[in-house]
């Protein structure tokens, strides 16, 4: 299904004809609608998970880019908007204890890659540590060119503190964990964060989601 899809290919089979029935439609979809590594993924990402919260692929691809495909491929808008209301219902319904799944595109120039995007609130009876309290997220994703990676991290508002572990199944390079390195770095001087990021590269240390819930392992202290 949806959830383990490696891309969301209904997504991927309206841009095609987008594309070629209006390119200037299509470039403006693609730089607003979907997340895609750069500058603005940030703003990308919440403008999607906003589109996701009303549940109407029309919010998603603007009214004349979805009149011009509900015209030209009105079967695929159909499916389209209905793969739509269910990931709106995935991401606004618990699905593992009190974790919830955003599922989101990425867009890498070329193609579609789907992000599974689990949160939840921390701090409560079940972790039996009010102290911590704060947002524990899990990226989840398989790209074509690192496999698959998980980023887990924790943001404790109160402590003004984001953790991170970047999951991967083979090592980084050393060029690539000190651009990471940087970014955190950048993000905490921008953000006013303090940050810790640390890198694992432990096929068993992966988080599975789902059908067991996400345990509190692994985070840094």
């Amino acid at each position: 299904g949806l959830v383990n899809a490696k891309s969301w290919d209904n997504f991927s089979d309206a841009l095609k004809p987008l594309a070629n029935i209006d390119p200037a439609r299509f470039q403006h979809v693609v730089q607003t609608a979907l997340p895609q590594p750069g500058a603005k993924l940030s703003s990308q990402f919440l403008f999607f998970l906003s589109a996701l919260n009303g549940g109407d692929i029309k919010s998603l691809f603007g009214e004349a880019a979805s009149r011009l495909l509900a015209k030209e491929r009105p079967g695929l808008m159909n499916q389209l908007s209905g793969d739509f209301s269910t990931m709106s219902a995935l991401a606004d319904d618990p699905q593992s204890g009190d974790w919830k799944l955003a599922l989101i595109p990425l867009w890498t120039g070329e193609r579609l890659e789907q992000i599974r995007l689990y949160h939840r609130n921390t701090g409560s009876q079940e972790d039996g540590n009010g102290d911590d309290e704060g947002t524990r997220f899990v990226l989840d994703v398989e790209l074509s060119n690192l496999g698959h990676m998980q980023i887990d991290g924790l943001m404790q508002s109160s402590k003004n503190r984001l953790d991170l572990i970047l999951r991967t199944q083979q090592p980084l390079t050393e060029d690539m964990r000190l651009d990471l390195a940087e970014i955190a770095t950048a993000a905490q001087d921008v953000l006013g964060l303090s940050t810790g990021l640390a890198f694992q590269a432990r096929p068993e240390d992966f988080i599975e989601f789902p059908p067991n819930p996400p345990t509190e392992q692994g985070l840094l202290a």
